[in-house]
């Protein structure tokens, strides 16, 4: 390599490094920011059995959905979504109601994202529409994110990994979704999400767990 192609890439180079730096400082800053704005979540004594018998619950209705999928039980009533559907409105009201007055909106919004993902399977469980694929992953892959950011802000230290690692779950979900769409793997998109309500019943289970342990 000659000089003057030294010149001007090693410049380039440093100048990426640099900023991929400043990016990084900058999402630091800003999980550490918000980790001070959450700071008073999840302060009252009965809390983490709250969040402990949330994930239970998550856990049983994903298991339904499950069970009548795998099993093909066909159980009288159910329909694809049902489990999300439910799964999201318990989350939005509970941790509203152990937020009071203040409203948990990252929270909430995750509730509020696993309602729609349950409403989309309910008028078109097996993506007839690439459209309905496409808002689909969309709300998975927001959902995901969102358990993500959750997860990196919490201010129970021991209970960030089991959110966060919930969160990669959920983006390899999206993946696992397209990929059964378009090779035809025959997996249905209800049991994916079942799979990944299951898994987000236990990771926030095991926060309880961890508020149970930091309380101490």
């Amino acid at each position: 390599m000659s000089i003057c192609s030294r010149f001007f890439i090693l410049p380039e180079r440093e100048s990426d490094s640099l900023r991929v730096g400043g990016i990084m400082a900058f999402g630091q800053s800003l999980v550490y920011r918000r980790r001070g704005k959450v700071s008073g979540r999840f302060n009252g004594p009965y809390d983490w059995t709250r969040l402990v018998a949330l994930g239970v619950v998550l856990i049983s209705l994903a298991s339904l959905a499950l069970t009548n999928s795998i099993l093909g039980r066909n159980f009288v009533g159910y329909w694809p979504g049902m489990s999300s559907i439910f799964g999201g409105l318990l989350l939005s009201i509970v941790l509203t109601r152990m937020g009071r007055p203040v409203l948990y909106l990252d929270w909430i919004a995750n509730g509020v994202v696993r309602v729609g993902l349950g409403f989309l399977l309910s008028n078109d469980s097996l993506f007839a529409s690439t459209l309905s694929l496409v808002l689909f992953c969309s709300l998975f892959t927001t959902s995901a994110v969102l358990t993500i950011w959750i997860g990196l802000t919490l201010n129970i230290v021991n209970g960030r990994a089991w959110l966060v690692a919930q969160g990669l779950v959920g983006l390899f979900c999206v993946a696992w979704t397209i990929f059964d769409h378009f090779t035809l793997a025959n997996i249905r998109p209800d049991v994916i999400l079942a799979v990944d309500l299951l898994l987000h019943g236990l990771a926030i289970a095991g926060v309880g767990l961890s508020l149970r342990r930091y309380a101490q």
